[in-house]
């Protein structure tokens, strides 16, 4: 089953209607008989017809408008409800620039919107064209978030990756041969998603699969020349293979080597992470603790590659202020 949506241009006042979705605090009110007329809803009583103010639905917390959104499709979505979207022109309509922080957050939080596939189908069929401010999706992915002298675990969702394989130290030749080949696809991929979609992001942090045959190589038997990896940027969920397929052709078209660049799905699931501020070469008693002292203490199992996620640019970056997150994938011990 899935959600009707319903986009009307602007009345009395702007809000999202959504019908029979229970929360605590939510006004209820009357749709007008063109409302009914329009979405073809039967008559009820107004008890029948709960709304979900934006302000039930928006959130300063980073995330937390995300969660609301995502509960609200995905319920609408099983049960085939109707989504009235009233006074759609204003909360939709193209804003060009962000003069305040006030302007900038909203246009950040209605991008979000358009994320659901089906729901922005039906708002281009209207005519009317999304909003959206440049994404950093570092800031907007909670994953990209991690606790400092602490480990959490947390649970990832599949996600898609530009991806280039290689072995030996980060300081090596073949490490920023690898990098030089990443960045001219991202970049063009950033730029086709602005003028075709018009969906401008920040090109998010590098990361990086980390394994070797003997895993204390990372940590107690530290030897960089047995680690082999695997550098990932990630592409946001709006592009598809083809688009990344394009942007490859029009990097190598410029004289970048880009072939061994590809596209890498992963689901990582259950994951232990932290987060660690230094250099790389004090990442092994980290490493140690979350191997040996967290992982079994609560009764998990490393199973996947361990991932780092570069919020730093360590060409600029002081080694002693590199912030980064450190991840292993888990599951529970049987």
């Amino acid at each position: 089953m899935t959600a009707v949506v319903v986009v009307r241009p602007r009345t009395r006042a702007w809000r999202a209607l959504a019908a029979a979705i229970p929360r605590d605090g939510w006004n209820r009110v009357t749709l007008t008989a063109e409302m009914r007329r329009a979405m073809g809803v039967r008559e009820k009583s107004p008890a029948d017809e709960p709304s979900a103010g934006l302000s039930a639905l928006l959130s300063t917390y980073i995330g937390e408008t995300e969660k609301n959104l995502t509960t609200l499709f995905a319920r609408a979505e099983t049960a085939s409800w109707v989504l009235l979207f009233d006074e759609a022109d204003a909360l939709f309509g193209k804003r060009v620039s962000a003069p305040d922080a006030g302007d900038a957050y909203a246009n950040q939080e209605v991008s979000y919107f358009s994320d659901r596939s089906a729901f922005e189908r039906e708002l281009r069929a209207t005519g009317i064209q999304p909003a959206h401010a440049k994404v950093d999706l570092k800031k907007e992915i909670p994953s990209y978030r991690a606790p400092r002298g602490r480990f959490e675990v947390i649970e990832i969702p599949e996600r898609q990756y530009l991806a280039i394989d290689g072995q030996g130290s980060p300081g090596s030749d073949a490490f920023a041969s690898a990098i030089s080949s990443l960045y001219p696809v991202a970049y063009a991929l950033k730029f086709a998603s602005k003028k075709e979609r018009e969906r401008d992001y920040v090109v998010p942090p590098l990361e990086g699969l980390w394994w070797a045959d003997d895993m204390s190589t990372f940590t107690t038997a530290r030897n960089k020349s047995r680690w082999q990896w695997t550098l990932l940027l990630l592409v946001p969920g709006w592009l598809t293979r083809e688009d990344v397929d394009a942007a490859r052709s029009v990097a190598s078209s410029k004289g970048h080597d880009v072939s061994g660049v590809r596209v890498e799905s992963l689901d990582e699931g259950r994951c232990v992470q932290t987060l660690h501020v230094g250099s790389f070469d004090d990442e092994g008693p980290v490493l140690q603790r979350m191997h040996d002292d967290f992982i079994p203490a609560n009764n998990l199992v490393m199973t996947g590659r361990h991932h780092e996620i570069y919020l730093s640019d360590f060409r600029r970056v002081e080694p002693e202020k590199l912030r980064t997150i450190l991840r292993q994938p888990v599951t529970a011990r049987s």
